[in-house]
């Protein structure tokens, strides 16, 4: 009798079991206490040195209203029919500067748009503004080329404006294709 009371109550049992679901899970506990900080590790290794950029133009120079922006390197246009030049300014002293460029060959500065140092060659000058820099182009037009040791930009900043948005013109009477003139008069670096 022992033995059959045993073996139903494990049959019983086993019904049970079977029979039983696993239950929905019940809601999440509160968040524990926040553990104790950690001591700050070690600062990591320095990195290497990032490549040199490219080299921008020299500081600026001249007095209030004026200033020369010098690109110093070699400037092929008997490989490249065009060389850009970016300058960093607003759009405004874009606006209101008179603009001069210069090719430098031996020390002989050729102002352009026109001739350079082979008077077979011709160049063009345009700029426009993009993104807090105006952007220079400086294009062969006709010729070989030649290579220039150097290209200087100066700003004449006019300021004044007229109405109908129109600059006055307030520069001087001299001759703005000779580069050492017009640096001797605003006392620019030549």
């Amino acid at each position: 009798m022992k033995r059959f009371f045993i073996i139903t109550l494990l049959a019983v049992a086993s019904f049970f079991l079977t029979m039983c679901k696993k239950g929905d899970a019940g809601p999440a506990g509160p968040a524990g206490a926040t553990g104790a900080t950690g001591a700050a590790g070690a600062a990591g290794a320095t990195g290497a040195t990032g490549a040199t950029g490219p080299q921008g133009p020299t500081g600026i120079s001249g007095n209030a209203n004026s200033t020369e922006y010098f690109y110093q390197g070699i400037f092929n246009f008997a490989t490249e029919n065009q060389i850009q030049l970016p300058l960093t300014t607003t759009l405004d002293t874009m606006n209101q500067s008179a603009w001069f460029v210069y090719l430098n060959f031996n020390n002989f500065y050729y102002p352009i748009p026109g001739p350079g140092a082979n008077p077979t060659s011709s160049y063009r000058v345009f700029w426009g503004f993009v993104s807090s820099t105006v952007q220079f182009n400086i294009i062969l037009s006709a010729g070989t080329g030649e290579s220039y040791a150097s290209i200087s930009i100066i700003r004449i900043y006019l300021g004044h404006t007229t109405t109908g948005g129109r600059i006055e013109n307030n520069l001087p009477d001299i001759d703005f294709k000779n580069y050492h003139a017009v640096c001797r008069y605003y006392h620019l670096n030549e």
